[in-house]
């Protein structure tokens, strides 16, 4: 089968389209809003390009591809942002660019469009390659394209593909499409064909969690964290029962003290488990800290490298966590960073780290964190806690994190490239740099969530997670919504205003990015507000 491909080289001939709603010739490679401006034999791509329909890549030439939005592309392009690797988008020009979430996210030789796309920064036109024009944002973009709504003219907005459109909500729309609550018209279904694309609901279950504490009992932990204040050891153990006390109904901890004791044959030594993983073992776990003291070295890759053999965290069934408490450096020449990959995370069993007070090793601890598959977005990659407060919330987001945030699948789907997640109805970026949103792991056949998904889908009984296989499908997903929107936590992917908790969809992220104008938290992806400018989370 042989077609000639000239999306990319299309002469606009119906003009008006990009300006407001028309009826056009529907040939291959003409612009659209929806399946119906293309003739019977095409599909209109994410991309607002009419493009020959298939099922699979054996429907396309032989220079092309099958697009999950069911439109030939070439083999190096894109029809869709689930065309390109994670953490990119596809543009209007159908080749995947970066993605970003706003000012700074593109580093220092690029910046962030209103389209949610990197490009090489510019002062004139001359920074740029042929064909392109200066963005007033002071981005590369292509001549009759723009980078924000101040490039285009009177009356239109910079659309999601970097194009200058008329505001729909005066306009209208082509037949096929809806107006959006951003002024911009969408397909009314994601494919841009019939009313379903024949993508499958797949069947998974919520899996539960353990959690073994390595507490951290060397004798620095009897110091105060601030001058004339209780001891680390005090604060400590009162935020772990509060934590175990409140989650066990839930989660399944154990309790593993280090050094084994304060004398010279001892000072070194991991120790035994305190407490057995197990069900409702917080008054146990309470016990044993009250029947403990502080004392001796910190012998941080002995203790992980002892978690490693912990029997109830070989169970497949199961999440299965460590969660490592220290307010110092490894002081018995273990090394943690290789216990926790090789010990650890080989066998399937993450590792939390939280650092209290000012004497951590932050090097050490974030690459802990690391090997232990749990690092955090920014700075520092670890929990860092300074104080009572700052403790106790670190405890309750791994805590909450560890409550249900892993689903799974009742099979390992053929192809992980054509799953699609859904939050309370809305399509959730794939995330493999673990900050927010979700990944897929082959290796476990689950579906984890990250940062406040996981808070949502964890704490939220109400929240409704969909996983859909082989093709964008948003027929199948629920359509009653809570108040009026999906109420997703800040930093989520989201399509309107509506889908958000604080009301705020800013291109496609639930709150301001980061350098965002702000007056509270509630307003900010990050949740944190600064000196009036939206910051990056806690550490």
């Amino acid at each position: 089968m042989t077609h000639s491909f000239r999306w990319l080289v299309f002469v606009v001939s119906c003009s008006t389209l990009l300006l407001g709603a028309c009826s056009c010739p529907g040939a291959l490679g003409a612009p659209c809003q929806s399946g119906t401006d293309c003739s019977s034999t095409l599909t209109c791509l994410d991309t607002r390009t009419c493009a020959s329909k298939c099922a699979n890549d054996t429907n396309c030439a032989s220079d092309e591809k099958c697009s999950t939005s069911h439109g030939c592309v070439p083999k190096t392009g894109c029809g869709a942002d689930s065309d390109c690797l994670t953490g990119q988008a596809c543009t209007s020009a159908g080749t995947c660019a970066q993605s970003c979430q706003g000012p700074g996210s593109c580093g220092s030789t690029a910046v962030c469009l209103e389209s949610g796309t990197c490009t090489a920064k510019c002062t004139t036109a001359a920074d740029c390659a042929a064909g392109e024009k200066c963005s007033r944002v002071g981005g590369c973009v292509p001549g009759t394209g723009c980078g924000v709504k101040e490039d285009c003219a009177a009356g239109q907005l910079c659309d999601s593909l970097g194009r200058c459109v008329s505001d729909c909500r005066s306009a209208g729309c082509n037949p096929g499409s809806t107006c959006g609550a951003n002024g911009q018209c969408a397909k009314a279904n994601p494919d841009g064909g019939p009313t379903t694309c024949g993508g499958e609901l797949f069947q998974a279950v919520k899996v539960n969690s353990n959690m073994y504490i390595a507490f951290d009992k060397s004798g620095s932990m009897n110091e105060p964290i601030v001058t004339n204040g209780s001891s680390k050891w005090s604060i400590a153990t009162t935020a772990i029962k509060q934590v175990t006390a409140q989650y066990e109904a839930q989660i399944q901890f154990g309790l593993g003290l280090f050094p084994a004791g304060g004398t010279t044959a001892l000072r070194c030594v991991a120790g035994p488990t305190a407490v057995t993983v197990g069900d409702r073992k917080a008054s146990a776990i309470a016990a044993a800290l009250d029947q403990n003291a502080p004392g001796g070295n910190t012998p941080i890759g002995g203790v992980l490298t002892s978690a490693g053999l912990v029997p109830e965290l070989v169970d497949a069934t199961r999440a299965n966590y460590v969660m490592l408490v220290t307010d110092g450096t490894e002081t018995c020449n273990g090394n943690g960073v290789q216990a926790a990959a090789d010990n650890l995370a080989m066998k399937g069993i993450k590792t939390f780290v939280i650092g209290f007070g000012g004497q951590v090793d932050a090097t050490n601890l974030a690459d802990l964190a690391t090997a232990g598959g749990t690092p955090r977005p920014g700075t520092p990659k670890y929990y860092q806690a300074d104080d009572a407060p700052g403790l106790l919330a670190a405890f309750n987001l791994i805590a909450q994190g560890a409550l249900g945030c892993e689903y799974r699948l009742a099979m390992a789907p053929p192809d992980p490239s054509k799953v699609f997640v859904y939050v309370n109805g809305v399509l959730q970026n794939r995330d493999v740099s673990h900050a927010n949103g979700w990944d897929y792991s082959p290796a476990t056949v689950r579906i984890t969530f990250y940062g406040g998904l996981c808070t949502l889908v964890a704490t939220d009984p109400s929240a409704r997670v969909s996983i859909v296989y082989g093709c964008r499908d948003d027929t199948l997903i629920e359509v009653d919504r809570r108040d009026g929107g999906a109420q997703l936590p800040n930093g989520s992917a989201c399509t309107v205003n509506a889908d958000c908790a604080n009301g705020l969809c800013n291109v496609g992220i639930c709150g301001l990015p980061e350098g965002g104008n702000c007056t509270a938290g509630t307003q900010c992806a990050s949740s944190v507000c600064t000196n009036g400018r939206c910051a990056p989370g806690i550490n």
